[in-house]
């Protein structure tokens, strides 16, 4: 199973910590309001979770398959649409 970042997009307060963490681009503010991870670039390594002060975003194993909509509120966006 591979492994992405989501955030908690209610407590995230768009600091940039984790945009600026992610060597992959794979983090983005693009709201100012709370960060996003694009689930097509997120490999998992967890960076943007070890240097979010708030520790607010997970790492967590998920299934092969394309990413669903459901992952939309949990701060992945699925980037093939």
């Amino acid at each position: 199973m591979k492994k992405k970042a989501f955030v908690n997009q209610k407590l995230c307060v768009a600091c940039g910590c984790c945009l600026k963490a992610c060597k992959l681009g794979a983090v983005s503010i693009p709201t100012g309001v709370y960060a996003v991870i694009d689930a097509l670039k997120c490999v998992g390594c967890g960076m943007c979770e070890k240097n979010c002060p708030a520790g607010i975003i997970t790492i967590s194993k998920v299934n092969q398959e394309p990413v669903e909509q459901k992952n939309l509120t949990k701060g992945m966006v699925d980037t093939d649409e």
